[in-house]
């Protein structure tokens, strides 16, 4: 009964709190595309390209997060002609997703496994760091996997 009466007297408090903006930062709401696959799985590499085109296009701040073996994706090696199917080359497709404020963030080690280093990254792509791959997170954001 104690813990009951307890809760209850702490119920404007939490309610106040809940009120002060601190869970709701203003802003849009962050959308991390985690791209797991690079050009030898190009369906996939593709969608969640597109995914990240359509989160952008809603609204969203987007980071697309490359990893295990996505890095050549933000590569300037990456030749024109690698693309999936009939669709645009994935170089055009990452430079026009930064080009509308899509972030592109590379995992440093798995682009060092990939033969990608810094000199190699498309203008503008960058690698991950805690701050600029966590630093936007708070409730609201969401993560897609590809």
């Amino acid at each position: 009964m104690l813990r009951i009466v307890a809760i209850l007297a702490l119920a404007p408090l939490l309610v106040a709190c809940a009120g002060t903006g601190a869970t709701t930062p203003e802003g849009p709401a962050l959308a991390i595309v985690n791209l797991t696959h690079g050009p030898e799985d190009a369906h996939r590499a593709w969608m969640g390209l597109r995914l990240a085109e359509h989160l952008r296009g809603h609204g969203r701040d987007v980071i697309v997060f490359m990893n295990v073996t996505a890095p050549p994706l933000a590569g300037k090696s990456l030749g024109e002609d690698v693309k999936f199917a009939d669709m645009p080359a994935f170089r055009e497709q990452v430079t026009a997703l930064m080009a509308s404020g899509v972030k592109i963030l590379v995992c440093a080690e798995c682009a060092k496994k990939m033969g990608v280093g810094a000199e190699d990254l498309l203008p503008g792509a960058a690698f991950a760091d805690r701050d600029s791959l966590f630093g936007g997170l708070d409730a609201r954001a969401v993560v897609f996997s590809y």
